[in-house]
């Protein structure tokens, strides 16, 4: 995604820029969000998170769910 698109989300988003200051602060976290490259899961992984979170033979989706976000958090912070 572009800074122009991220800026552009923004407007529709309802954030107010009405004056230069708001502009600019809203054109760096743009840049910043665009320069940040989004790190997702290996099958592998998801496959271990999902036999972690098998319980007598059932998937429980609460902890599958759980555990999918802290991996990605982990990877993306």
């Amino acid at each position: 995604m572009t800074q122009d698109e991220i800026i552009e989300m923004a407007r529709k988003a309802g954030f107010k820029m009405e004056n230069s200051a708001a502009i600019q602060a809203a054109e760096i976290f743009a840049k910043l969000v665009a320069q940040r490259t989004w790190v997702g899961l290996f099958d592998e992984e998801i496959w271990q998170i999902a036999t972690d979170c098998t319980i007598g033979g059932d998937l429980h989706a609460d902890k599958f769910a759980q555990a999918i976000e802290a991996k990605l958090k982990d990877k993306n912070s």
